[in-house]
């Protein structure tokens, strides 16, 4: 396939889960967890899959996840993992690909 062809494709499931906030009139206080994992068909046909292996915590009062785990995994079969921590309401959080881990903030 040349440059512009063929078809991407994406496939997804996710459980967002409400855990905190539910028995107030406020929104301010609600928490959600999310799970689940995707799949990205490239063009070429390569597979990138995307898991949740622990649940993304967002907080409406907070402008970043504020724990959770990502796993990427590549077509070649190397990965990526975003950890956000696991409950600080900040822009910190560690990029792993392969065996080396970086610190990173978010914007």
């Amino acid at each position: 396939l040349g440059p512009g062809n063929g078809i991407i494709s994406w496939s997804s499931t996710r459980r967002r889960t409400w855990v905190e906030g539910y028995a107030t009139t406020t929104r301010m206080d609600d928490v959600y967890e999310v799970t689940g994992s995707a799949t990205i068909t490239r063009a070429d046909g390569k597979v990138i899959t995307i898991d949740i292996t622990s649940p993304l915590r967002m907080a409406i009062d907070c402008k970043w996840m504020e724990a959770g785990t990502v796993k990427i995994t590549r077509p070649s079969g190397g990965t990526m993992v975003i950890d956000y921590g696991t409950g600080s309401c900040d822009a910190e959080a560690q990029l792993t690909i392969g065996s080396h881990t970086y610190h990173i903030t978010l914007r």
